[in-house]
């Protein structure tokens, strides 16, 4: 009976450590699937973008980190800039490795939305990821590769952005990890590329979706990952091709997977923030060039109304003949004038509106009003004419001239001659009458006759005026008829006079013969 029970108690004794050792087995299996199951104990993550209307998300205003959307209530961007990010991982085992999948809409409708991924801190410089004490120090970095799609459309990226980690470090491309989680699936993982490759859903053409991963190795329970969102500018893809001509909000941010070397049950579910159109600012654009219908190095001076300011153009066949005002954010009426140039005519402004938002545009002369709407760009070109100079000069000369000389030789006492000789005024317009002075006048010549009670003749000489240049047949003085009748009238007096002589000849001698 003794031995027996001694049997027995040795059987339960057994018994008790074999219960014992299945039941810590089954206690340890249960806290192992517990955990995973609960999710108590694996790594948790979200996404915050910076809300950045009247402060940036600095550690001063931690607060503007948000999980909500974005609107124009809360934020403020233009196109071609970035919105900074930031991923919060926590609960991190040290030395283990993780992959987050990064995605965001690329375009909709063929418009572009965020079109790729830059550093946070691009265009917010004083965006602190690490605001609430959730890290500190200098980060890690990994380069951010250019994405083929884009380059592939002809857009050049801003190069050189970084994806920054604090509590980690970025794993090494070509690394093997041990894995005992969702990472890969075998034992061990490698990691061909950091980040992956690009991945493209959807048609690039019509509405897709870009993702891409990052590996990292956790040095910290909480880890800070951060990088930025670029808009989309028509700078880049066009007008009509970025996401102005969207309405809603076309920009999406999300986290889509997140992968543990540890466990088995990391995820995300689908982290999605979005940005309204109404928080991003297109600004306006004018441009004015000055087209002279030939090269000069001239100024042409304008005045612009406030905050634009005045300029000056050259048309030398340089860049200096525009102006352009860009990033306008103030769209209102702006007043353009050319001022008046010295040695130039005014011709014309001709004005195009590259994209035409709603505003408009009015000509007066060398004015233009613009009334500028958001997005809008419009060029204006001032024509010019250049002044040809001639030359017309009339002139005008008057010369009088009356010199009277008299030279008088006399065979008798009884007769004196006083003959005068003037020049009539003479009016030309050019070229002008020169007045050379007068030849020296040589001594009269005398022509004697025989003594006679009826005349004594006379020689006249006058001063000689020269004209400058032979005249034209328009500048001698005319012959007109009652000059020769004049010389007819005399030769007919003369010879009747002479008949007379004759005929009182005649009868004197046939008087004498009958007195005789």
């Amino acid at each position: 009976m003794s031995s027996r029970r001694r049997s027995v108690l040795e059987l339960s004794n057994a018994e008790l450590v074999s219960a014992i050792v299945l039941f810590a087995s089954i206690l340890v299996g249960f806290v192992l699937v517990t955990r995973d199951a609960s999710g108590a104990s694996k790594p948790s993550i979200e996404i915050e973008q910076c809300a950045n209307l009247d402060a940036t998300c600095d550690a001063s205003h931690s607060a503007k980190w948000q999980k909500g959307n974005l609107g124009q209530n809360n934020a403020l961007y233009f196109e071609g800039q970035s919105v900074p990010y930031r991923s919060v991982l926590s609960g991190l085992s040290t030395g283990q490795t993780y992959a987050v999948r990064i995605e965001w809409d690329t375009t909709e409708n063929g418009k572009h939305a965020f079109d790729y991924l830059t550093s946070f801190d691009r265009t917010e410089p004083g965006a602190d990821p690490c605001a609430i004490a959730l890290c500190s120090g200098s980060s890690d970095t990994l380069g951010i590769p250019l994405d083929p799609k884009v380059s592939g459309a002809g857009v050049t990226q801003i190069g050189g952005q970084v994806f920054d980690l604090w509590g980690g470090t970025f794993t090494a491309a070509g690394s093997t990890v041990p894995n005992t989680g969702n990472l890969c699936g075998p034992a061990s993982c490698t990691v061909t590329s950091n980040p992956s490759g690009y991945s493209l859903s959807g048609i690039y053409e019509g509405s897709s979706q870009t993702s891409v991963e990052v590996y990292f190795a956790a040095t910290s329970p909480t880890a800070v990952l951060a990088w930025g969102g670029h808009i989309a500018s028509r700078l880049d893809w066009g007008s009509g091709n970025s996401a102005v001509d969207l309405s809603g909000s076309p920009y999406h941010m999300r986290l889509t997977a997140l992968r543990c070397s540890d466990f088995t049950n990391c995820s995300t579910g689908n982290m999605d923030l979005s940005l309204s159109t109404t928080a991003v600012v297109y600004p306006g654009q004018i441009t004015i060039v000055k087209e002279a219908d030939v090269e000069t190095s001239d100024e042409f001076e304008f005045t612009a109304s406030t905050p634009l300011e005045g300029f000056v153009l050259v048309d030398d066949g340089s860049e200096s003949n525009k102006k352009v005002f860009d990033g306008i954010t103030d769209f209102q009426e702006y007043f353009i004038s050319e001022l008046t140039s010295d040695g130039w005519d005014f011709d014309s402004v001709d004005c195009d509106l590259v994209v035409d938002r709603g505003g408009g545009y009015s000509v007066n002369g060398p004015d233009i009003v613009i009334d500028l709407a958001e997005g809008e760009s419009i060029m204006c070109t001032f024509k010019n004419t250049q002044v040809v100079s001639t030359s017309s000069t009339t002139s005008t000369s008057t010369s009088t001239s009356a010199p009277t000389s008299t030279s008088t030789s006399t065979s008798t006492s009884t007769s004196t001659s006083a003959p005068t000789s003037t020049s009539s005024t003479s009016t030309t317009a050019s070229p002008p009458i020169v007045i050379v002075p007068a030849v020296p006048i040589r001594p009269a010549e005398v022509t004697t006759t025989p003594p006679s009670t009826t005349s004594a003749p006379t020689t006249t000489e006058e001063a000689v005026i020269l004209p400058a240049e032979i005249p034209s047949d328009s500048t001698l003085p005319s012959t007109g008829s009652s000059t020769r009748t004049t010389s007819v009238l005399g030769l007919l007096l003369l010879a009747i006079g002479g008949l007379g002589l004759v005929l009182l000849a005649i009868r004197s001698t046939t008087t004498k013969e009958r007195n005789s």
